[in-house]
């Protein structure tokens, strides 16, 4: 529910009002705890400067009316707000190789193009005769150390092929079958050259991914002549 709450009103919300009904909240009534921070003294603390972090101040339209209504402080955003407060531990001397662990809020996994099969929609079927799946390599909700390793072996489709592009996603799901699915994210990808195309089919690649404390490591291994391949992502905590 929270992810859907994010994704269709969290970041979709722009504040237009033919858009909304407007609902008045009685915090008195609904969470008098919050009462005191926003009446008396509580008011008339200065403050110079906001930082907004985490999830929900990826909000635009949040932005917009904090800056308005505290317009006499300066407002910082920082770039990747999801990771804001890991990133502010590093700053003020936290110890981060006290991350050992976490569990993953996401499944991934990395597309592959296996021929069309009876029961697969003929919409999904592409020009080559194949279709885009999605082959799970890290499930939602798993506990996961710092640099785990989860990996997938790849072959080329085509004797000749002279490279082999991976694409990485992500979604909400614990399962999923075909990358173009709801709630399927694209991470990213990246491209890796398929030399000594006279061994036709048998040319695997090993994908490997790794999560760090901030960040998937993704690292192609081409088995046949050891060429390696690394690019990293940003981990959505």
């Amino acid at each position: 529910m929270i992810q859907q709450f994010c994704e269709r009103v969290k970041t979709q919300f722009t504040g237009e009002e033919s858009e909304f009904r407007k609902y008045s909240l009685d915090i008195e009534k609904t969470c008098p705890a919050l009462k005191q921070y926003v009446s008396s003294s509580a008011r008339n603390d200065k403050c110079t400067v906001m930082f907004l972090v985490e999830g929900f101040s990826e909000s635009k339209y949040l932005q917009q009316r904090i800056k308005q209504r505290f317009s006499e402080c300066r407002v910082a955003i920082p770039p990747y707000l999801m990771a804001s407060i890991a990133h502010g531990a590093v700053i003020y001397g936290l110890d981060m190789d006290a991350i050992k662990n976490c569990i993953l809020k996401w499944t991934y996994g990395v597309a592959v193009h296996p021929k069309f099969q009876e029961g697969d929609l003929s919409l999904r079927k592409q020009s080559d005769g194949r279709v885009e799946k999605f082959r799970l390599m890290a499930k939602k909700g798993i506990q996961v150390e710092v640099n785990q390793q989860f990996s997938a072996t790849m072959l080329p489709n085509e004797p000749k092929q002279t490279g082999m592009l991976f694409k990485l996603y992500y979604t909400a799901k614990k399962t999923a079958r075909f990358c173009d699915e709801p709630e399927m994210h694209k991470l990213g990808e990246f491209h890796v050259d398929l030399l000594d195309t006279h061994l036709g089919l048998n040319r695997p690649v090993i994908l490997y991914l790794y999560f760090g404390a901030m960040e998937i490591i993704a690292i192609a291994k081409n088995e046949t002549n050891g060429q390696v391949h690394r690019t990293i992502f940003k981990l959505d905590l």
